[in-house]
């Protein structure tokens, strides 16, 4: 499946012209009828670098090739020569274009369910350490959080990759309040890329965790034990009331503050805690080896 802002054109153009522009067929239809034609021999382009050998009918210079354009792009339309724009124009993975996403409204694209107001999509799996999971049909895999670990973290003000590339276990850093929190995904993959722009905006990571807070990219035939469907909605309403459960219990000094409608916990949550209580409940909730028992 491609991108649904890939678009494909027939265009001509010459070769011999100083920019080498090529124009949209719709577009050239007088240009092209003298370069079709025997008139071509009246072109200054031409007469500058005749060609002895050429073909009566038809301009030696005058090309006609497919090209692609991003309909997405932002102020400009730019066609490349077929198979010139990136691989993932061409295959799902163009779900996490940042072109792409920066158009598209995932609720509207794909089925999510809500626990209270934390959005569990259907297409995801989740691990029980709320990172997610998205597979792609040429297996390529995207991790990152869910929209839960989103809400707990509020604001993270650095992001540090453990390795961006390579056969391993995909792991990072967050520096959220002054604690470093290690976020790991419980198997290990073939990461082929990770999201550097994080690093420079990392407040994307918990502003749009499902789309341009995707952490990372690889081939995927991992063995972690995730949940999908129903099975992840009953999981995520399940952790929903633990942590209100343990807000109430473990922090009762902060219940007034962090109490949201109907007794859920409040959004930036990790901003009501000092740093010890929240190492505390990062190791409760988002531990790494949590799921790790689940291995296959």
């Amino acid at each position: 499946m491609s991108c649904p802002f890939l678009r494909r054109w027939q265009a001509r153009g010459c070769r011999n012209a100083p920019l080498s522009r090529f124009i949209l067929r719709q577009s050239l239809h007088a240009v092209s009828e003298k370069c079709t034609s025997a008139q071509y021999a009246e072109c200054g382009l031409y007469r500058e670098n005749p060609e002895p050998d050429a073909s009566p009918d038809c301009c030696p210079y005058f090309e006609e090739r497919t090209v692609e354009t991003c309909m997405g792009a932002p102020n400009v339309r730019f066609s490349l020569p077929q198979g010139s724009l990136p691989g993932r124009c061409h295959s799902e993975q163009y779900k996490y274009c940042d072109v792409y996403l920066s158009l598209a409204h995932q609720d509207e694209q794909t089925g999510v369910a809500r626990v209270e107001d934390i959005p569990v999509p259907s297409h995801l799996a989740f691990t029980r350490n709320h990172l997610w999971i998205d597979e792609s049909a040429d297996n390529t895999w995207h991790i990152g959080i869910d929209a839960f670990l989103a809400r707990v973290l509020g604001r993270v003000d650095e992001i540090r990759f453990g390795a961006m590339t390579g056969y391993r276990r995909p792991a990072v850093t967050l520096t959220v309040r002054g604690a470093d929190l290690r976020l790991v995904f419980p198997a290990a993959m073939s990461i082929t890329a990770s999201h550097a722009y994080l690093r420079v905006r990392p407040e994307t990571l918990t502003a749009d965790p499902y789309g341009q807070g995707w952490l990372f990219e690889g081939d995927g035939t991992h063995r972690a034990h995730v949940l999908r469907g129903e099975a992840a909605v009953e999981w995520m309403r399940g952790e929903a009331e633990r942590l209100s459960s343990y807000v109430h219990s473990h922090l009762a000094r902060l219940e007034p503050e962090l109490a949201a409608d109907g007794g859920m916990f409040g959004h930036d949550l990790a901003g009501f805690l000092g740093r010890d209580e929240l190492l505390a409940l990062f190791d409760d909730f988002f531990w790494p080896e949590i799921g790790q028992e689940d291995n296959a």
